[in-house]
């Protein structure tokens, strides 16, 4: 059995990426990347669709598409099929923002892993491969 200030220390460095995101210019609220990444990748979606994607309420679903629209991120338009429905789809300006970010991710990344070195980079890949076989095995998907 793993000791408890082991697990702690886990907790704890695992917790201190979480720092990093105060260094982005916008700032986004928990939930928000994942909706602007999700959009990108789908072009465009409904907001029960992301709800799933994302395993939360539609209620949390709306209230971050509201923030993101407010500060012109995302827009909302009728579907053209059934127009009882939404459909939610990145604006230019979120669009230009995911990929800057994706951009300004990956230079840091790369600075990171060359510190880090190839043999350093080999391992902490393998050991999160393992850690996220473990989680599929230990957390099965809902």
């Amino acid at each position: 059995m793993v000791e408890r200030t082991t697990i702690e220390q886990f907790i704890h460095s695992v917790g201190e990426f979480g720092r990093f995101q105060d260094r982005v210019p916008l700032r986004l609220s928990q939930g928000e990347p994942f909706v602007l990444n999700y959009l990108y990748n789908q072009r465009s979606a409904q907001p029960s669709q992301i709800s799933v994607a994302m395993q939360v309420s539609t209620a949390r679903i709306t209230t971050i598409l509201n923030g993101l629209e407010r500060r012109g991120l995302v827009a909302r338009q009728a579907d053209e099929a059934d127009h009882r429905r939404v459909n939610v789809c990145l604006t230019e300006q979120g669009r230009a923002y995911v990929v800057q970010s994706r951009e300004e991710m990956m230079e840091v990344l790369s600075e990171v892993l060359t510190r880090l070195g190839p043999e350093d980079t080999a391992e902490l890949l393998r050991i999160l491969d393992r850690l996220t076989g473990i989680c599929d095995q230990l957390l099965p998907k809902k």
